[in-house]
């Protein structure tokens, strides 16, 4: 018995000592506690009989809490982070030793423990520390639901087992640590290696890139993109070290530059990063520390100063709306950056300086070249800015140039974003203005902030030039004579703060010195220029007697463009302004005894109707046609002959001319002028040598009126001749209904129908005809008249239509001129026994709606040429019977060839669209119908062509 004790005794003994190196073997290479504790437990069951087992681990962060915990219970598992300790589990971690309970019901202060199954309580417990060296890894402990199942020898197995676990543990969490470190030292390599990158490649664009604000631009963006920031900025300090002007952004909007364009210093977010020259970092609550509104969703933030050396120049801020946690390297790596911008602004500083020289140089040579080269003041300023355009940071420029012994300004102009403004002329400027102060105090006058600046100078006050657009900034020097006096001021402004700078402000008294020599310069050729304009007064004239001839046969020829009365009569006042400067004018005709007025120039509308002068009354236009020479009255007010009903309250002064024709007075040109003396006997010399070629002009066009009128009246009566063409009424016949219309395109059209009766020997019988003489106007009024005639002649010797037609054309073709014709249709119905003959020369086929609704169109056989082509055609008719209801529509080329403003015709489709729509609609609203439609299809297009509708119906 004993050596089978001792056999079991050894067996369990490899038993354990396997289950223990499986322990230590499952769990290598088991990075997470869960993994490592499942391999436990599974090596666990295969040493000891427990319903329930809980392993955990220690966290070293927050006493009393596990940091993981894993709770197996009758086949079901769950797993907890952060969990407390239990009663027991807490004595075994404080007292460092294992406990054993044989039944905790008796044994346990608290009775039996609710683990797993909370509807079962644990009996039999026993648990161990899990320690390695003087190192707390955790606990584990095995419990069951049976009391007594665990022994003493048990709990010095499962502490043995608890060692192995602990060493297990401590394995697995080395391997973790150490493949934790090994992935940050990779993450770290790789960050470096692309802040090098970044760096590298702001390098190079500091090599290639010679914008400063797309540089720090595109520097800004990457470091936004390397460090998963969401905005950034880039400031630099002004000259006086009060504002931060914004240089670049990303992020933050288009409307944060306006508004954040110069921030000031001493409330900046940055105003330590200036201060201390070191970085500002926050990590979480930034948009709760600042009262700034563009920052109140930002947490997080890194500020470095832009320095050269130890000289803080600017900032360069970060900004994250997630709270961020800044390590050392984020700073550096940020402060870098910083540096490689900062060496940016320093190379682009000097590049500007040395730019600016050289623009200061060739801006003082082109204003030197620009003054000198001209003594008209004007044309000076003018060029002395365009000399500096480009130079300052300017908006506007203005300068002036006065009088130093009457101080008064002899010239200036402001020139406001390319528009020029006059500015004070022959005044003295204010004396509190800017330019007066200058021009006082012979001294310059510096403004960065003109309304906040001027408002503390009481010696001051607020004049606007230019655009009437307030200033920021302002800068003016004095032009200085060579007696010391000041002869001017040069002065610009921008609708930006600070704009200008102190070398700005020598560089324009530079220019002022180089101005202030020409303008005197011009002064002394003033006297010479006056003296030369005597001579030119002489060549001047002789050229203006030349320009006038010229200007002379110029009218001539434009006042024969145009016979209509009222366009040759504006013509005349219109070219007359080119000959003779004057204010206002009129033309005055002879009307039996009387002069009326025809033509207005800067007149009243309203005295063109119901003014008429007698001849006989006493007057200046009088004279002129009595005498027929022109005269002038130089003060209406000192003159007896001026009548003032005849002319404005303006007028002052007078020039009446006559309009001779064919030895004729026509009327009178009368010249007027708002001031006295205004003409003088060479203007009228060239008035008279106007008004001949004008009276020419306006004889043509009254001749032309009067032929025009003629042939209206010729139009009106061959209108009323052919308008007694058509049929005074539709004939009225029972059981038949019959409508026509014909609506020509001009005063007299080609286009004709006619209905009349006929006498047959079997019955009453209609006829209808329609047609389309070619050619518009008279000639199709005369042929279409012709062929009717004929035609309905023809229709009272033959019953047959075919016949009617041959007959017509063969008469027809015989009297008509070559090239001419005429398309027709002619019909008869047969009322007794509603039957239709119809035959056609050439017109559109009519359109046949039977009382079903369905449409046809009638054909006839045989030829159908219009009549005057041929002679001897043989034409055949078509017969249809036709019921009640049925309806027959002829109509003439006018109608489907009407077009749309797009050109689009109206086409048989919507003619016969529109027929079959209103089945119930009778000959003649049909006719209105379509014609309704046709209007509404054209548009404001003009009628091109007479449009004939004639419809019959059988009741």
């Amino acid at each position: 018995m004993i050596e089978i004790a001792e056999y079991e005794q050894q067996n369990r003994d490899r038993q354990t000592l396997a289950a223990l190196a499986r322990i230590s073997l499952r769990s290598r290479g088991r990075t997470s506690p869960r993994e490592v504790f499942e391999a436990i437990y599974t090596e666990l069951c295969t040493l000891f009989a427990a319903d329930a087992c809980f392993i955990a681990l220690c966290d070293t962060r927050f006493p009393g809490r596990f940091s993981a915990a894993l709770i197996y219970d009758e086949g079901s598992v769950e797993y907890e982070e952060s969990a407390p300790y239990g009663t027991n589990t807490s004595v075994i971690i404080s007292e460092r030793r294992p406990l054993l309970f044989v039944d905790l019901a008796a044994e346990s202060p608290g009775g039996a423990l609710a683990f797993g199954n909370l509807e079962k309580r644990s009996r039999a417990w026993m648990g161990v520390p899990l320690q390695l060296g003087e190192s707390m890894l955790g606990v584990v402990s095995l419990q069951s639901y049976t009391p007594g199942l665990y022994t003493s020898a048990d709990l010095e197995l499962l502490q043995l087992a608890g060692d192995v676990i602990a060493v297990a543990i401590d394995n697995a969490s080395l391997w973790r640590e150490q493949r934790a470190l090994s992935e940050r030292l990779a993450e770290q390599a790789s960050a470096r290696t692309s802040e090098i990158d970044t760096l590298s490649s702001i390098a190079g664009e500091m090599v290639l890139q010679t914008d400063l604000a797309a540089l720090t631009g595109q520097a800004l963006k990457q470091a936004i993109n390397h460090l998963r920031f969401d905005s950034g900025t880039v400031r630099l300090l002004d000259e006086s070290g009060t504002h931060l002007l914004l240089l670049a952004q990303q992020g933050f909007g288009d409307t944060y530059s306006d508004r954040t364009r110069a921030a000031l210093l001493a409330t900046s977010p940055m105003r330590l990063v200036v201060a201390e020259n070191r970085p500002t970092i926050v990590e979480i609550g930034l948009g709760q520390t600042t009262n700034r509104d563009y920052l109140r969703d930002y947490e997080a933030m890194i500020g470095v100063p832009l320095r050269i050396r130890a000289q803080v120049i600017g900032t360069f801020s970060l900004f994250s709306r997630t709270p961020r946690i800044f390590g050392a390297h984020h700073v550096n790596f940020v402060q870098a950056l910083a540096d490689q911008m900062a060496i940016a602004v320093a190379n682009a500083r000097l590049l500007t300086e040395r730019d600016h020289q050289v623009t200061t140089l060739s801006a003082l040579n082109a204003v030197a070249e620009a003054a000198g080269t001209t003594l008209d003041l004007r044309t000076m300023l003018t060029r002395v800015h365009t000399a500096l355009h480009g130079t300052l940071a300017a908006d506007a420029f203005t300068m002036v140039i006065i009088d130093p012994e009457r101080g008064v300004v002899l010239d200036g102009i402001t020139i406001d974003q390319g528009q020029a403004y006059e500015y004070w002329q022959a005044q003295p400027p204010p004396p509190d203005s800017l330019t007066g102060w200058i021009i006082a105090n012979r001294a310059p006058l510096h403004f960065d902030r003109l309304l906040t600046e001027i408002a503390q100078r009481p010696d001051l006050g607020r004049y606007i030039v230019g655009a009437q657009r307030p200033a920021e900034s302002w800068l003016g020097v004095p032009l200085i004579g060579r007696d010391g006096l000041a002869i001017g001021v040069i002065a610009v402004q921008s609708y930006t703060a600070a704009a200008f700078s102190a070398a700005d402000r020598v560089f324009l008294e530079s220019v002022a010195r180089q101005v202030s020599l020409h303008v005197q310069n011009a002064a002394l050729f003033a006297e010479r220029e006056r003296q030369l304009e005597a001579n030119a007064r002489l060549v001047v004239a002789e050229q203006a007697a030349r320009r006038t001839a010229d200007t002379l046969a110029e009218v001539a020829r434009v006042l024969s463009a145009s016979f209509e009365r009222r366009d040759v009569l504006d013509a005349i006042l219109r070219e007359l302004k080119r000959v003779i400067d004057f204010d206002s004018a009129t033309i005055m005709l002879v009307d039996r005894r009387d002069l009326r007025i025809a033509a207005l120039y800067n007149y009243p509308e309203v005295w063109l109707s119901g003014r008429a002068l007698p001849l006989n009354r006493r007057s200046g236009a009088g004279l002129v046609v009595q005498n027929r020479q022109p005269v002038i009255i130089d003060d209406v007010q000192q003159s007896s002959d001026w009548i003032a009903e005849f002319g404005p309250v303006a007028v002052r002064s007078w020039m009446g001319v006559p309009l001779i024709a064919k030895g004729n007075v026509l009327g009178v040109l009368n010249i007027d002028g708002h001031t006295p003396g205004r003409f003088s006997a060479r203007d009228a010399t060239t008035a008279l040598a106007f008004a001949s070629q004008a009276a020419v002009a306006i004889e043509n066009a009254l001749l032309y009126e009067e032929s025009v009128t003629r042939i209206e009246q010729e139009l009106a009566i061959a209108q009323r001749i052919q308008s007694n063409l058509f049929p005074a009424h539709i004939p009225s016949v029972a059981g038949v209904a019959l409508a026509a219309r014909c609506i020509p395109a001009r005063e007299t059209g080609g286009d004709f129908y006619d209905c009349f009766d006929l006498a047959t020997d079997d019955g009453q019988t209609l006829a209808l005809m329609i047609g389309d003489a070619s050619g518009k106007g008279i000639q199709g009024a005369m042929l279409m008249a012709v062929a009717r005639s004929v035609m309905r002649s023809e229709a009272h010797d033959h019953i047959s239509p075919a016949a009617v037609l041959r007959e017509t054309n063969a008469l027809v073709t015989q009297d008509i001129p070559k090239g001419t014709f005429v398309a027709l249709s002619y019909a008869t119905l047969n009322i007794p026994t509603q039957t239709l003959a119809f035959s056609s020369a050439g017109q559109l086929a009519p359109l046949l709606r039977r009382a079903d609704g369905t449409l046809s169109y009638l054909e006839p056989p045989g030829p159908r040429l219009p009549i005057g082509i041929f002679e001897g055609l043989l034409y055949e008719q078509l017969h249809v019977r036709l019921d009640p209801g049925d309806l027959v529509l002829c109509y003439t080329d006018g109608v489907v060839e009407a077009h749309s403003p797009t050109g689009t015709l109206f086409g048989f489709e919507r003619l016969e669209a529109l027929v079959a729509q209103v089945p119930h609609l009778a000959p003649e609203p049909l006719i209105e119908a379509i014609l309704m439609a046709v209007r509404e299809f054209s548009g404001v297009m003009p009628q091109q062509d007479d449009l004939t509708l004639l419809a019959l119906q059988i009741g």
